[in-house]
């Protein structure tokens, strides 16, 4: 995958989006991803997850809590190249990460010292 796609939802009319409980509307997916929060009890917010059967595209599942609580969902394109060179990138990627988070940094610190001197890392 040569150009990066956008961080966008799966379906167009996915936005607005409303929460079923309070009611709030959230007008897009950026509105959506920074006025709710991550999800406390899950390792992790986003899961990859193919549309169907017939579709070998991979897709984020995201899980984000509105304001009053209430865990909202939403299917997303993924941006990640899956062709063999995306796959080796993110394999070196992940394994640079752990030595860091072994040497202390945390979490987000450590992708950030790769993304800065790595630039091959930031379209991966």
């Amino acid at each position: 995958m040569s150009a990066r796609k956008e961080f966008s939802p799966l379906q167009a009319e996915a936005f607005p989006k409303k929460c079923p409980s309070c009611g709030k509307v959230y007008a897009d997916e950026q509105r959506f991803l920074a006025e709710t929060t991550s999800v406390a009890h899950a390792p992790s917010d986003i899961r990859s997850v193919r549309h169907d059967e017939a579709d070998s595209n991979i897709y984020l599942e995201v899980f984000r809590n509105c304001a009053c609580g209430s865990t909202l969902m939403e299917l997303f394109h993924s941006r990640r190249d899956l062709s063999e060179k995306g796959l080796t990138r993110r394999q070196l990627f992940d394994s640079m990460l752990t030595i860091l988070l072994e040497a202390g940094h945390d979490r987000q610190e450590a992708r950030a010292i790769l993304l800065q001197q790595l630039p091959a890392f930031k379209d991966s």
